[in-house]
């Protein structure tokens, strides 16, 4: 099973068929996560001003609620439902 694109780059080149171990830099993990989040944001900023103004809207105001439904799915918020009977 193949990695997925944006982490392939990561891991393609740690062995070497000659047997010499490219040791594992935290710096450049944390450079190429950066690297990644930054490119995230530009597009999706870039992608939003090729939208109209109600879109782009409408989107910025649902980027806060975001977190609290990963915080529900990954259990980190409790959801309490209570009836309404």
């Amino acid at each position: 099973m193949a990695p997925p694109p944006a982490i392939a780059p990561y891991g393609a080149g740690k062995h070497r068929p000659g047997g010499r171990h490219i040791p594992d830099s935290g710096l450049l993990r944390e450079n190429y996560n950066g690297a990644i989040r930054f490119l995230m944001q530009v597009i999706g900023y870039v992608g939003i001003t090729y939208a109209s103004a109600t879109e782009a809207t409408t989107i910025f105001n649902l980027v806060p609620g975001f977190p609290f439904l990963f915080a529900i799915i990954f259990r980190y918020q409790t959801f309490i439902q209570e009836s309404l009977t």
